[in-house]
């Protein structure tokens, strides 16, 4: 495994509280129902055309897009560091500012996933873990998926965060207030059954 990804996977560990294997297991639960686990993945829209997700992760391209963002968590991760890992593969979407995920290898993508979380102080993995056992349940995975990753129901993450008082998810289920709040419970059904169908 490539040095910059295992110490990005043991900081998730330290910050999040949860196995390193758990962690896994929910990025490839995540990148299967976001791309089928094609690292080369563009997002179909129904009119045939190509949309700005892109990737395992699905990351939208464009300048200040999801991606640009999960680049620069990176490079700061690096930077914090001192810089000990050599980050040129990113060199080549950067410089063509098309941030295009499904150019990059698999593990790169997963660096940045990683990345991205690390440098997003809600988007904690161990916050979900209702029962404590530092694995995620489909259940609790998406929870996280919903509001820490998936962009596809306009504000409903800061709905969500609103809600919760500015913490994780609690066991005490939420009063439905919004559409924000349907919507986010028919994706969280929807990537259930995607989970349910993932093979490792």
């Amino acid at each position: 495994m490539n040095d910059l990804l295992s110490a990005l996977l043991g900081q998730a560990e330290s910050n999040w509280g949860m196995d390193e294997a758990a962690i896994q297991d929910a990025m490839a639960k995540i990148a299967f129902h976001e791309s089928k686990g094609d690292a080369k993945a563009m997002q179909l829209l129904d009119d045939g055309s190509y949309g700005v997700g892109r990737g395992l992760y699905q990351y939208e391209i464009g300048d200040k897009e999801g991606a640009h963002t999960a680049i620069n968590r990176l490079i700061s991760f690096n930077n914090n560091l001192k810089n000990p890992y050599n980050i040129s593969f990113l060199d080549s979407i950067v410089d063509d500012k098309s941030y295009d995920f499904s150019r990059l290898t698999p593990e790169q993508q997963k660096m940045l996933f990683l990345a991205d979380k690390l440098g997003d102080e809600t988007a904690n993995m161990g916050r979900y873990d209702i029962d404590g056992d530092k694995v995620l349940s489909n259940e609790e995975l998406a929870g996280f998926h919903a509001d820490e990753h998936y962009a596809g129901y306009g504000n409903a993450q800061d709905v969500i965060y609103e809600l919760m008082g500015g913490q994780g998810p609690t066991d005490t289920p939420l009063p439905i207030l919004s559409q924000s709040d349907i919507d986010r419970q028919s994706f969280i059904d929807k990537i259930i059954k995607d989970y349910q169908a993932y093979k490792p």
